[in-house]
This record gives C-alpha cells, sequence and structure tokens, in this order.
C-alpha cells in the first residue's frame, strides 16, 4: 500500500473468485484484509478485530469470515497471534493447466535445466504461451506466480482518507446490506476502468447515459439543443458478461447492482455534452452532477451546467426560467454550430478517491475548465439578462465559499501505464449491447 496514495491493489482474476463465493460478508472482509496490505499487496496487516471495527461485525462473525476465505484458498495464516496477525492473500492462479507432458517440462526448467528434443521445445513453447514460462537468452525460466491484474481502490471505501473506521458505515458496509457479493465485483472493475483526466469518469463501454436530442433554435453561429430522458447503456464486454442475464431482462442484474452501488454513495453521475455519442468522445463542457437522482448545485460542473443553460434560453428567448431546463432528465443546452453531432452523455463517477499529486492537477483542471466556460457563457448573458446572470454571480460566490466542504476527495487518475494494467492489455472489443429504459 502506497501509504502516500491512501489506497490499496487488488487483484482482479483473484477478486472475481472471491466474489463467485456469493458470500457478502467474507468479500467485505477480503477487501478489508487487501486494505492491510504493504507494497505488491500480499501480505496484510490487518485481520479480524479491522474487520470487525470497519465492517461492523462482532469478534466470531470476523473469524468465521477469515475461515471461510482460508478455506477456500483465498487467505493463508502466517501468525495468529492477537498482537501480530499476519495473513498472505495468494494470487488465484487462473493460468491453463499444463498436460501431463508439458508439466514434465516446466518440471525440467524449475530444476535449472532446458528442454533439448524437439518435442520437449515445442512443449517450452508453448508453456511460454500459456505463462508458464519466460523465454531467456540462453534457454527459458519459469514463471511462479502470474503478473496480477490490478485494480487500485481508495482507502476511503474503508473509512476516512486513511481506510481508519468512523462512527458513520464505511461504503464497503453499506454495499455489504445490499447482501449481493457481485456489487463489490462490479465496484472494483469500475475502479479499473475509471480514467478521471481522459473519460471524466468510468469508461463508458462499461456504463452510461443517453438522452434523446432535438433542435429547437439557430443562430448564425450557435445551435440551442433540447435534451430529454437519460437511459442507462451497458456494454458486454469481459467485465461486465458475469452480471448478463438471459433474454430481454438480461441487465436487470446490472443495473440492479448499480443502483445498490448509487444507494450506498459509491457512484455519482457526470452528466456533460459530448462531441458525438462514442465512448472515447470529446467532452465539450460539464452540465452537472448527479447523485442519488439529484443534481448537486454545489458541485462546479452543476453551476456551468446552470450557466449554460440560462445562456441557451436567451439564446432561443424562450423566457423560461433557467432552472426548469436544468434537472435530471431535462436539458436546454447551446454549442457552437458545427457541432453537429452534439450529444448528452451521462459517466458514471466513482466518489471515494485516492488523495495524491494527479489527483489535486485532475481537480485544478477540473476546476480551470467551469472557471472558462462559465467566462465564456458570462459574455453571451451580459446584456441581455443581468438578473439572471446576477443570481448565477451569487451562486458561484457561495459556491466558492462551500466546495471544500461539499465536494468530494478528488480521485487521482491511477490508470497510468506505469501503475495500471488497464493500459498494458490489448483493448476489448465489445460484444452485443444491453440497455434500461
Amino acid at each position: 500500500m502506497k501509504k502516500q496514495g491512501h489506497f490499496f491493489i487488488v487483484d482482479l482474476p483473484t477478486f472475481d473468485a472471491v466474489c463467485k463465493m456469493e458470500d457478502p460478508d467474507a468479500t467485505a472482509a477480503y477487501l478489508v484484509l487487501a486494505a492491510g496490505t504493504q507494497g505488491a499487496g500480499k501480505v496484510t496487516s490487518w485481520s479480524r478485530e479491522a474487520i470487525a471495527t470497519r465492517l461492523g461485525f462482532n469478534w466470531r462473525k470476523a473469524d468465521e469470515c477469515v475461515a471461510r476465505l482460508v478455506d477456500r484458498g483465498f487467505v493463508r495464516w502466517i501468525t495468529k497471534s492477537s498482537r501480530r496477525a499476519r495473513l498472505e492473500l495468494p494470487i488465484y492462479e487462473t493460468r491453463q493447466k499444463p498436460s501431463v507432458a508439458e508439466g514434465r517440462v516446466l518440471n525440467l526448467v524449475q530444476e535449472g535445466m532446458h528442454p533439448k528434443s524437439d518435442t520437449e521445445i515445442r512443449a517450452a513453447s508453448r508453456l511460454c504461451g500459456m505463462g508458464w514460462l519466460a523465454s531467456i537468452e540462453d534457454g527459458w525460466c519459469a514463471i511462479d506466480e502470474r503478473q496480477i491484474v490490478a485494480a487500485f481502490l481508495p482507502l476511503s471505501l474503508l473509512g476516512d482518507g486513511k481506510g481508519i473506521a468512523t462512527e458513520t458505515p464505511c461504503i464497503i458496509e453499506r454495499i455489504r446490506k445490499g447482501r449481493d457479493a457481485m456489487a463489490f465485483h462490479l465496484l472494483a472493475h469500475l475502479y479499473a476502468a475509471q480514467d478521471l483526466a481522459h473519460l471524466g469518469g468510468v469508461d463508458s463501454r462499461l456504463l452510461r447515459k443517453t438522452f434523446d436530442k432535438e433542435q429547437v433554435f439557430a443562430t448564425a453561429d450557435k445551435i440551442v439543443w433540447k435534451f430529454e430522458g437519460g437511459r442507462d447503456w451497458v456494454n458486454w464486454t469481459t467485465e461486465t458478461i458475469p452480471h448478463r442475464g438471459k433474454g430481454e431482462g438480461r441487465g436487470e442484474k446490472y443495473f440492479e447492482r448499480v443502483q445498490l452501488l448509487e444507494d450506498a454513495g459509491a457512484i455519482e453521475w457526470l452528466i456533460a455534452l459530448a462531441e458525438d455519442q462514442a465512448h472515447n468522445a470529446t467532452i465539450i463542457y460539464p452540465v452537472a452532477i448527479l447523485r442519488h437522482g439529484k443534481i448537486v448545485l454545489q458541485e462546479p460542473e452543476s453551476l456551468t451546467g446552470q450557466f449554460a443553460t440560462a445562456a441557451a434560453v436567451e439564446i432561443a428567448e424562450r423566457g423560461e426560467a433557467p432552472g426548469y431546463w436544468h434537472q435530471p432528465g431535462r436539458y436546454l443546452l447551446t454549442t457552437d454550430r458545427l457541432y453537429r453531432q452534439a450529444s448528452l452523455i451521462g459517466i458514471p463517477r466513482l466518489r471515494a478517491r485516492a488523495r495524491t499529486e494527479n489527483a489535486k492537477r485532475w481537480m485544478a483542471d477540473r476546476m480551470a475548465n467551469c472557471s472558462e466556460w462559465e467566462d465564456y457563457f458570462r459574455k453571451v448573458l451580459i446584456g441581455h439578462n443581468s438578473d439572471k446572470l446576477d443570481a448565477l454571480e451569487r451562486a458561484k460566490s457561495r459556491l466558492q465559499c462551500e466546495f471544500n466542504a461539499t465536494s468530494t476527495i478528488p480521485q487521482c487518475d491511477l490508470n497510468v501505464s506505469s501503475e495500471s494494467a488497464m493500459h498494458d492489455a490489448v483493448l476489448r472489443t465489445c460484444a452485443s449491447g444491453g440497455m434500461r429504459s
């Protein structure tokens, strides 16, 4: 665990296997244990007491959770001393099991010898492809353990910014109450797919909102758009297929788990105007932050959206109050006339965030971008409707005073090549899509 970043690492294939136990108590306990790891995330100094404190368990229930994890091979005791308890979190083996002939070659390499016959060399090549051997200059070497597929989770999921238990139930405890272990699976994969600096939140191929669009007015250089609706979409990728059901309701479980994460305070939505509906579309400007189905007016994106709506109302000369067109499922916005394919999208964003230098830079960029767009729309309003502009300026003044207290902790962009396996992997192609109306 990198203490300066206040996050911990879980290996996704291992955690996927833990979730498939369908035991929400043991799965939540595993996350507590993982939060106490150091470095590579294999040995934890947190044990039964940490579980009991953060999940509200009594000592016996915490001990039973650890025992179930030990029985399934996800945890091993190093020492059970109450003062210096140590547990190991081994990596779950996902590599294809070698055949008998391949096993003999693998044993040969592990004993320091090298395959010589053509048959043994071909077997060694297959073992390289399976991840059991690596080719080196003078032969092969054995790979004792596969490379981890890391997801970086903030310690604030389990308490305060450093993971210390608080009087308020932590996010993991709140999710556990939903009694669905696969909700934790979804949470971990959303963190692995979050890229704030480039996407504004989670990769929209896993989850997004879409809106119906209608052009309502146009000038020589601007278009005013009406957006309504807000349907949730999912693409069936490697990460989301474990949640897919059958038939017309194949996305039902997935969206139920998304709702559970929202109710637990793990997810908020960035509503933004983008150049088109592609998963990697460039964001034009932010419009709102939604939590529990409501716009959070204290967030800078929501204030930018109010400025944008007020400007759109003035351009269209509709004479309607800006607030009426700036609410969940109903937005009036304006763009440059060249943005013919402009689309309103909803991007999920995880609320518990680590504190790093990257987080500070992301927050600074976020504030600067919102401020620039507010200045742009302010120029549209100047000379048209001073009352609306004055009201927005007062809202901005309150935001500057209240922002530090009301905003969530910034999330660093952990998904960089030096810290995450996400960018090293070949992008998965999407299978058939699913939608919830």
